[in-house]
């Protein structure tokens, strides 16, 4: 297959997933991302040699498309409108919070997030490993729910209830408020 095929193929995907008429462009040296107000979806062109490059870029389809479905664009644009010091926090806890939504709607992704994000972490090393343990709290969060099948992510018992609750948040207001609490 050639790469002209690879694209035409993953913007119907996209398309598919998103259950709309979403705009797929492919650019060089960016990281995937979808804009909620414009419904675009901006994918890495990717040198497709292996197994592991398809399955990587499948779970990047499948997260931003998690944005178009369960990311309302009126509470980035306010998050967007203040400076935010709690910005990253927001970004981690609803990426969390949208691939699980993914994950419950389209079962079959669970394979997919699980195929993805072990290809990604092949190449961690021990030192990898280690770093994240040391990162903050908000960090290794994000770093146990994509990597946390692979990897020990380590958790005081405080922090496991934190963990829990990102877990369970249903909508973006949820994912704000755990955001300020942390």
């Amino acid at each position: 297959m050639n790469a002209h095929q690879y694209n035409t193929i993953v913007k119907k995907y996209a398309k598919l997933l998103a259950g709309e008429n979403i705009t797929v462009k492919f650019e060089n040296n960016t990281q995937p991302n979808f804009n909620v107000k414009t419904r675009t979806l901006t994918i890495p062109y990717f040198d497709i040699k292996c197994d592991s490059d398809i399955a990587i870029n499948k779970m990047f389809i499948a997260h931003e498309v998690g944005h178009a479905l369960f990311t309302s664009s009126q509470i980035v644009e306010d998050q967007n409108k203040r400076i935010n010091p709690i910005f990253k926090y927001v970004n981690i806890l609803e990426d969390v919070r949208i691939e699980r939504k993914m994950k419950k709607m389209f079962k079959g992704l669970s394979s997919q997030f699980f195929d993805g994000y072990k290809h990604f972490t092949q190449e961690f090393s021990a030192s990898t490993i280690a770093r994240v343990n040391g990162e903050s709290l908000i960090n290794r969060i994000n770093s146990f729910y994509k990597f946390g099948e692979f990897i020990d992510v380590k958790f005081s018992d405080a922090e496991l209830d934190v963990l829990r609750e990102a877990n369970e948040t249903e909508t973006l207001y949820d994912v704000i408020n755990l955001a300020e609490k942390i």
